[in-house]
């Protein structure tokens, strides 16, 4: 396996974390698809809204492409953390100031008050966050987030190694059938040439026309079939593509530019050699061209 600078990742991946908060479950979930751009979709909990652009803005900082959807949620229930609860240090509390008056009144029953009686009291009942404050909630979601970042990068990581290997060999197997081109392709021109010459003296026309006039003709058609260029080219850019893959890092919309002008570069060398060998040779080509941009289209 040929090291690189940095890993290639695949957009493709998914991480799950979980963590208690006050005895409640927060799960944290993410899920990611290839796409053109950095596009990232967040559910979370209502009350947490205010946390919305801090994990927007880290996600942007952490990903460069793809489709990514993070799902956060306590348990079951993603709005668990707003249920009404009991504020027992009140309680307590009330109970304490209960047993004073008792005694300061000399009162002898010094039962406790009833549930039925505490539960009226103001402020027994809270609504809205957990006892946990909002900072410390803050900590625990973004720890949980960087927990399930871990599993979903290391997937995208491992995926896009996978596509590097696969890559790899499918650009020595285009080599191979490259060179086997740009040996057959200086023959091509004078062979043309030949056969344009032995079709056109086959033509009464060709009779009124001056000789040399016909040979300036057939050179230029034959020279049509010089894909000289087309395969220094083609070349030039499975260099470049080989290099990418090296260095790694976000290489994806590079490559894909690659494996346009590769594609354009085969093509061309198919309508201008007119030659059954190297049709055979490009047709291969072409496919591994177009299944390499397949997996480009999964690269970060």
């Amino acid at each position: 396996m040929t090291s690189a600078s940095l890993p290639i990742y695949s957009m493709t991946g998914f991480g799950r974390a979980e963590r208690r908060v006050d005895d409640i479950p927060l799960i944290v979930e993410l899920k990611g698809v290839n796409h053109r751009y950095n596009d990232i979709k967040i559910r979370l909990p209502s009350f947490l809204n205010d946390c919305e652009h801090l994990l927007r803005q880290h996600l942007q900082n952490t990903l460069s492409r793809g489709r990514t959807e993070v799902s956060i949620r306590f348990g079951d229930n993603p709005e668990l953390l707003s249920h009404p609860r009991l504020n027992l240090e009140l309680v307590h509390h009330y109970r304490r100031l209960y047993a004073q008056l008792q005694t300061a009144l000399d009162n002898q029953d010094h039962s406790a008050l009833s549930a039925e009686k505490l539960f009226l009291f103001p402020g027994i009942l809270l609504t809205g966050l957990n006892p946990t404050d909002s900072e410390e909630l803050r900590s625990h979601l973004f720890e949980t987030l960087e927990s399930a970042l871990k599993p979903f990068l290391q997937m995208r990581q491992s995926e896009g190694e996978h596509l590097r290997l696969d890559m790899q060999q499918r650009l020595q197997s285009i080599q191979d059938d490259l060179h086997q081109i740009a040996e057959r392709a200086p023959s091509l021109p004078m062979e043309q040439f030949h056969k344009l010459q032995q079709r056109l003296h086959s033509f009464p026309l060709t009779q009124s026309i001056e000789p040399q006039r016909i040979h300036q003709e057939i050179a230029l058609l034959a020279d049509r079939a010089d894909i000289s260029e087309e395969i220094t080219r083609l070349q030039s850019h499975l260099t470049q593509f080989l290099q990418l893959l090296e260095t790694g890092g976000v290489i994806g919309r590079r490559l894909d530019f690659l494996c346009q002008e590769m594609h354009r570069e085969a093509t061309t060398m198919g309508v201008k050699a007119q030659d059954g060998p190297i049709t055979h040779l490009l047709l291969p080509i072409k496919a591994e061209i177009e299944k390499i941009r397949e997996q480009v289209q999964n690269i970060e």
